[in-house]
């Protein structure tokens, strides 16, 4: 699997909206875990702030990541976020050994 892509995305909702998307990412787990390529696709929320999320996702290859960005129920979430989450990033990331 040299070509995987995995990537730590870090989701800020916005404190008044984060049971909203909260709510709203765990609506896309299995849908996303069901798509061609996908390796590993784990939701995490920070113990001590509940408005930040974080996903660990793995995938076959790049192009298997930017289908997953064009998937309706993606887009579905990214519809709320433009409204209810403050920050959101994304770092690509190899395995160090």
């Amino acid at each position: 699997m040299s070509n995987a892509l995995t990537l730590l995305v870090r989701i800020q909702a916005k404190a008044e909206q984060a049971e909203q998307v909260k709510a709203a990412l765990l609506n896309i787990l299995e849908p996303t875990r069901a798509e061609a390529g996908c390796v590993s696709y784990e939701l995490y929320t920070d113990d001590k702030d509940p408005a930040v999320f974080i996903f660990v996702e793995t995938w076959e290859t790049r192009s298997h990541w930017e289908a997953h960005n064009e998937a309706p129920h993606l887009k579905v979430f990214l519809d709320l976020a433009e409204t209810a989450v403050e920050n959101f990033a994304i770092t690509e990331m190899s395995k160090a050994s």
